[in-house]
């Protein structure tokens, strides 16, 4: 073979390699950057979630008893949106254990890493319930328990769907919802012709 017929073979050869290494830059980052805040997340999980999850199972059992059984229909209304509460749990844990003071980059990461550690250690009930114990009643009580009662004049089993509907939605801002009823009504309304809609 002539050199002139394998100067054209080299630079297939060649094309198909800076080819490859191309494609092979992102996944090499990609596969960087999952490591990376893999590792993070495992520091923070064992460094600051683990050491406080005894506390935090006690809250659970403590919840537990103030609502032995969560209304089914009212869990359904705290996840229609697809929304999941554990964002809002964890930051009422960080909150609470003095961990948000520091930047908004640092806070938005520890709220992303103790979400995922609520997922990782304690099944779904569990974190509903946790999410009904981190509830305030815009009076100082916290405890879904206290919203209801503050809101509906009822406990938690004796509510009926709209009111269920209600209090699911005014558990995202209780002050701002209690203040408000008439929009508390137009929400709710809003979400109970969703959830019966299918």
């Amino acid at each position: 073979m002539s050199s002139q017929q394998t100067e054209p073979v080299q630079s297939a050869i060649n094309g198909r390699r800076v080819l490859r290494l191309i494609l092979l830059i992102p996944l090499l980052v990609f596969v960087l950057l999952v490591v990376g805040i893999s590792i993070m997340f495992l520091r923070s999980d064992v460094a600051s979630f683990r050491p406080r999850l005894p506390k935090i199972r006690q809250m659970i059992e403590v919840q537990k008893e103030a609502t032995p059984m969560l209304p089914p229909f009212l869990t359904q209304c705290l996840h229609e949106d697809g929304s999941s509460p554990d964002h809002f749990t964890a930051r009422c844990f960080l909150v609470r254990y003095g961990l948000c003071e520091t930047d908004a980059l640092r806070w938005h990461t520890r709220t992303l890493f103790w979400s995922w550690s609520l997922w990782w250690h304690l099944s779904e009930a569990e974190r509903d319930l946790l999410y009904c114990a981190c509830l305030s009643d815009g009076a100082g009580q916290t405890g879904i328990h206290h919203l209801s009662m503050r809101l509906h004049g009822k406990p938690v089993e004796k509510l009926t769907e709209p009111e269920l509907a209600a209090l699911a939605v005014a558990s995202r801002s209780p002050v701002v919802f209690l203040k408000n009823r008439s929009r508390l009504d137009i929400i709710s309304g809003e979400l109970l012709r969703r959830i019966k809609a299918g």
